[in-house]
């Protein structure tokens, strides 16, 4: 509700109060108040009960200038890039060829997959395939060496 235009003994509310410390401020901008005016013009406003009180912080200037509220552009929210669940399938099989190393060529395999897959991303994250990838490759070249040694 605009304070020149209600009636004097309306109630003011604290966004009208906002308004006319705005206007008060724009006005001194302008060079309509000096300091000490704006400080005890700033005062009357922020005590002010009703539009009439405000109305006489504003006396003397151009009534407030309201301006048009513009929409606001909101854009869609970004989808959470979820961690690929190949890359981590790699990752568990890989860990799980410490032990054995039957699941190092799985772990492999879905770990190039995964890194592929990534790469389709517009923000990839290849650091949970890579490292499948490089542990596979690491425990089965171990567990080949394991067995190689064995059967000798």
């Amino acid at each position: 509700m605009d304070p020149f235009a209600a009636t004097p003994n309306f109630r003011a509310a604290d966004a009208d109060r906002e308004d006319v410390v705005d206007a008060l401020k724009h006005n001194f901008q302008l060079g309509r108040l000096d300091a000490d005016e704006l400080s005890d013009r700033i005062g009357q406003a922020l005590c002010a009960r009703t539009f009439g009180d405000l109305a006489v912080a504003m006396e003397g200037l151009p009534p407030i200038q309201r301006a048009v509220p513009q929409p606001v552009y909101r854009p869609y929210p970004r989808a959470v890039n979820r961690a690929n669940p190949l890359a981590i399938a790699s990752l568990v099989l890989g860990l799980l060829g410490v032990c054995c190393g039957l699941s190092a060529p799985l772990a492999l395999i879905l770990g190039i997959v995964g890194l592929t897959e990534e790469r389709k991303n517009p923000d990839p994250r290849p650091a949970t395939a890579i490292a499948g990838i490089t542990i596979a490759v690491t425990f089965g070249i171990v567990w080949l060496i394991v067995w190689a040694n064995a059967l000798s």
